[in-house]
């Protein structure tokens, strides 16, 4: 769920434990919480790793690495989904990212920065909302004689990256050789 999504939409920690607990799906008859679906994302038990005498007993507190025991286990997940879903929580991790860049709607939020200054660009509105554009935070934030950059209509330039995107990456031979990869890669999946 995790990786392919609920209903081919991404989703993360918070909104699986969500659709687990709406689901009656339950662990050890509890609901489950944020931490306990980290926790299994997160458990190299699943790719056959199993760590005994890791935590004092009474004191519950991590003992040295040194003095840990890895026992092999027969593995329920591929050690490349598992690294996967490692490299996404890293990156989706609000120390990394902003939870807003994650969850925006909006194409270039946290991607497109300011052609004269180099700033981020952030989502301004006007006219009651009717008019959206991006900004260039330096303008934002310290005073418009900082930067001349030109606010940017939001449609106008979402509609040129998407066309860049699709006049560079879609052509019909480069999504050959793209879905052609992925063929390899779930019939690789499949004999595993």
């Amino acid at each position: 769920m995790y990786l392919d999504g609920i209903n081919g939409l991404p989703q993360g920690i918070k909104a699986i434990a969500t659709w687990l607990n709406e689901k009656g799906i339950f662990r050890r008859e509890k609901h489950w919480t944020v931490n306990q679906v980290h926790r299994v994302l997160s458990n190299e038990v699943y790719i056959g790793n199993y760590v005994f005498n890791k935590k004092h007993p009474k004191e519950h507190r991590i003992k040295p690495e040194s003095e840990w025991i890895t026992v092999k286990v027969v593995p329920i997940i591929l050690p490349e989904r598992y690294a996967l879903a490692t490299a996404n929580r890293t990156a989706r991790s609000p120390g990394q990212t902003s939870p807003a860049i994650i969850a925006s709607k909006t194409l270039l939020v946290g991607l497109i920065k300011c052609g004269h200054c180099g700033a981020g660009m952030s989502l301004m509105t006007g006219k009651g909302g009717r008019y959206r554009y991006y900004k260039c935070k330096t303008r934002m934030t310290k005073a418009n004689n900082f930067c001349d950059c030109p606010n940017i209509r939001k449609e106008s330039i979402e509609k040129a990256v998407i066309d860049v995107v699709a006049d560079k990456i879609c052509k019909p031979e480069r999504l050959k050789v793209m879905l052609g990869k992925i063929a390899k890669r779930l019939q690789k999946e499949k004999r595993q």
